[in-house]
């Protein structure tokens, strides 16, 4: 496979890890901040009788923090290990119902025993209301996804080859709310996981007067 792609797309992981590191440290902080203000136990004792069920604030916080950064180093441990990838559209845009097709480009040639697993998915992306009044949560629904699996390329410069159909109906069930493709894959190279992620720009099937064309779903 060969020749200048119609689209290159950047691993959308490094931006990920940013995210997680963020949260890690800003729930780290609201766990240390909360012991100090209201001044509560270290250590729970849910038999007591003046046990405060505020006290698991800080440790969900603290949990949550140290999960979001365990994922960060995992993440900035195999950017530094594999370096950059990037996908290779032969598309500059995909519709539902057409095929999504390209390339995974690797910094460096990667051997996986098991192959590369591939996943296209699409999520909605929406905005709950608390049933509570406190407020909005955010909740991704995933209306459609493929996974298969590929073999190793003879190298990095050939790439991992991406070949999707993506049928007409894929986002049927959405409802109106901003849709995310992303593509992504893993594998187990040298006893490390190799993992990234791309966005992907997918519009909606074209209508059988023609419209549609700049109605994207992602």
């Amino acid at each position: 496979m060969s020749g200048t792609p119609a689209r290159r797309i950047e691993d959308a992981t490094p931006l990920q890890a940013a995210v997680e590191w963020k949260l890690g440290v800003l729930c780290l902080a609201g766990a240390a901040l909360f012991m100090g203000m209201f001044g509560l136990p270290r250590t729970l004792d849910f038999n007591a009788a003046g046990f405060n069920p505020l006290s698991a604030v800080p440790l969900v916080l603290a949990g949550y923090g140290t999960m979001q950064l365990g994922r960060w180093l995992l993440s900035r441990r195999g950017g530094r290990r594999f370096g950059a990838s990037s996908f290779d559209m032969h598309q500059h845009t995909v519709r539902a119902g057409q095929q999504l097709a390209g390339r995974i480009v690797t910094a460096r040639d990667l051997v996986a025993a098991d192959g590369f697993r591939l996943c296209l998915r699409c999520q909605e992306h929406r905005r709950i209301a608390d049933p509570a009044g406190q407020g909005y949560r955010d909740d991704d629904r995933l209306l459609w996804e493929s996974a298969h699996m590929v073999t190793t390329p003879r190298s990095h410069a050939e790439g991992i080859p991406v070949v999707f159909d993506i049928p007409r109906d894929a986002a049927a069930r959405a409802s109106g709310h901003p849709l995310r493709w992303t593509l992504e894959v893993e594998a187990s190279v040298e006893g490390a996981r190799y993992a990234a992620s791309f966005d992907v720009p997918v519009t909606r099937p074209r209508d059988d007067d023609g419209s549609g064309d700049e109605d994207p779903m992602s």
